[in-house]
């Protein structure tokens, strides 16, 4: 963790974190009112769940290893998280060679913590999903893939439907 002089915008290393599961994190999702920082973590296929405290120190609050896989063949690594706008649903996109699934997260907006609610698996020719987002009226999840994007439907408890696949034009595949 690092403080930012406000002035001359040094950085200043305050905090160093090395505990269970965080190997290899991807990306990092922060709740809108900063207290939460959500770490996927690819080599881990966890899920880390810290309280960010008022000096930009981080405790963790929650660790999630071994994400679910069920009826799956191939291992899966989480490559990336996002939150939802309504700060309820935390989404994780958990990939392996061959294919990828998308899961959800119920997330208690007091504590940060996470509960796994379910998963889907899209189209697996869309490769391997690198990048989350969710529209902004929360009705949307968007999964980037190294082959295409997927638009996903959400209902109002979080849960997904896939809506559509956009291939990529890629000369480079």
């Amino acid at each position: 963790v690092y403080q930012r002089d406000s002035d001359s915008g040094e950085l200043t290393e305050i905090q160093t974190y090395r505990d269970r599961g965080i190997a290899s994190p991807t990306r990092l999702a922060m709740s809108d009112d900063g207290l939460f920082i959500y770490a996927a973590s690819h080599n881990g296929n966890s899920v880390t769940v810290f309280a960010r405290n008022a000096n930009g120190t981080i405790n963790e609050q929650q660790y999630l290893g071994d994400l679910p896989q069920e009826g799956l063949t191939a291992p899966r690594s989480a490559r990336t998280s996002t939150i939802s706008p309504d700060q309820n649903h935390v989404y994780v996109a958990l990939t392996s060679i061959n294919d990828a699934v998308i899961q959800h997260y119920q997330r208690d907006t007091i504590t940060g913590e996470l509960t796994y609610s379910n998963q889907i698996e899209p189209d697996s020719e869309y490769g391997r999903f690198t990048g989350l987002t969710v529209s902004q009226d929360g009705n949307n999840l968007y999964a980037a893939g190294n082959e295409g994007i997927v638009e996903i439907d959400l209902d109002d408890t979080g849960a997904m439907t896939v809506n559509r696949a956009t291939p990529l034009d890629n000369p480079d595949s």
